[in-house]
């Protein structure tokens, strides 16, 4: 257990490293929350974190990235039997031109 809180704080510092400044701040403020068992600083900084980020800020990227799928999904509709299509014909040409 003290390997894996040691990988995971470490992995933390990392990342906190090549955050900027605001976010690591509030970072720094939540992993310290964490070591010392300090749950109202933890929902403080969830707060915070809602209120910079707003909840239309959320949905938007949330359906943002389901038209990201959609596009991916009608694409791919069309892109793939083609694909396949040109396959076959090639193949059965080079067998009608073989006999």
């Amino acid at each position: 257990m003290g390997a894996g809180l040691g990988a995971g704080l470490g992995a933390g510092t990392g990342a906190l490293l090549s955050m900027d400044d605001e976010m690591r701040e509030d970072k720094v403020m939540m992993v310290e929350a964490l070591t010392s068992g300090d749950v109202n600083k933890l929902v403080e900084s969830k707060l915070q974190n809602a209120k910079e980020d707003g909840f239309f800020d959320g949905i938007l990227t949330e359906i943002y990235g389901v038209i990201k799928l959609c596009v991916i999904g009608c694409a791919l509709w069309f892109v793939v039997p083609m694909i396949y299509s040109h396959w076959r014909a090639r193949k059965t040409e080079k067998k009608w031109n073989q006999t």
